[in-house]
């Protein structure tokens, strides 16, 4: 059960880091909606991966680069998240 958890967390994240880059590209300047994004990304990893296909180069590789890539485009996009987020002053409401 666990190796099928984090498989599904590991496609949730490669959806969300390229359906982040593409609400990056098509909505520049607006907040994320992260449940669009996700879905976004679905819709972008499948083209990739229909493209691919399509070329004649869909191969583990090809994929794998291109999941690995996903992961990583969805922890840049977290770690800039959390970089502009206020958390001390939040915190500091709550712990006083």
């Amino acid at each position: 059960m666990l190796i099928s958890l984090l498989a599904l967390s590991a496609v949730v994240l490669t959806c969300y880091g390229w359906g982040r880059a593409v609400y990056a590209l098509a909505y520049p300047g607006r907040s994320p909606l992260h449940a669009y994004a996700t879905g976004l990304g679905l819709v972008a990893f499948t083209f990739i991966g229909g493209a691919l296909n399509a070329a004649g180069l869909a191969t583990e590789r090809s994929l794998q680069i291109c999941a690995y890539g996903g992961i990583a485009l969805a922890v840049a996009f977290i770690a800039m998240s959390a970089r502009k987020a206020a958390w001390r002053p939040t915190l500091a409401q709550v712990w006083t």
